[in-house]
């Protein structure tokens, strides 16, 4: 007597079904940060405030329902604009913390790597200190991790002071200053500078660890 062997899809089959859904997630992954990198250059340019998602979908010449099939409003959209640029500013601080390298020579290699791959052409930066016009859960979500990041960019100075690298500057002052003028930093340049990014990096480096003043003035 035979026995029936049961069915069974070939591997060649459930290879192709496998394919189709990763090719499928990963075009809806392009087309999202597609809008975000749209969302977050007119975000640069116009400030968060004055854009939305009908602005966002007739920008690219595309329906509104696109976009809102892949953000709710502009709150999710604008939170995820910020988590991009905060995910910059962390894998600028990872490198910085991984290095065998006193506070100083770690603060720049921070401020470097930021303004590196802030400056790529993968990337546009917004402006990170101010989350007013998100609204809860985003704008604590948003603030909380900003202030969590700016922490850890004040650790540098902290170890800069403790191990004479650098001078005896109010920490939390620096990191403020810092911290404002490395997302402005990247702005300015995106809107006009006739430098190279390599020459505007060294020049803003040099301004925001040593200031204007000459070391041996006397006024």
């Amino acid at each position: 007597m035979s026995v029936e062997k049961p069915e069974h899809k070939s591997d060649k089959s459930q290879l192709s079904v496998n394919s189709s859904a990763f090719d499928k997630n990963s075009q809806r992954m392009k087309k999202k940060l597609a809008l975000l990198n749209e969302a977050r250059r007119m975000i640069s340019q116009r400030g968060e405030a004055s854009i939305s998602l009908d602005d966002l979908a007739s920008n690219l010449d595309i329906s509104k329902g696109t976009v809102y099939y892949y953000f709710k409003n502009k709150d999710e959209l604008l939170f995820e604009c910020y988590r991009i640029s905060f995910d910059i500013w962390e894998h600028a601080l990872e490198s910085a913390e991984g290095a065998q390298a006193n506070g100083a020579q770690k603060l720049e290699i921070f401020l470097r790597s930021y303004l590196t791959e802030g400056l790529g052409t993968l990337h546009i930066v917004i402006y990170l200190r101010d989350q007013s016009s998100l609204h809860e859960p985003y704008r604590s979500l948003a603030e909380r991790r900003r202030k969590a990041l700016r922490d850890r960019m004040r650790a540098f100075i902290e170890e800069g002071r403790a191990d004479g690298s650098l001078e005896g500057t109010n920490p939390k002052i620096s990191a403020t200053i810092l911290g404002a003028a490395i997302t402005w930093l990247l702005r300015a340049y995106q809107l006009n500078s006739s430098q190279s990014k390599a020459a505007y990096i060294d020049d803003a480096v040099s301004v925001l660890l040593n200031g204007f003043r000459k070391r041996n003035s006397t006024q």
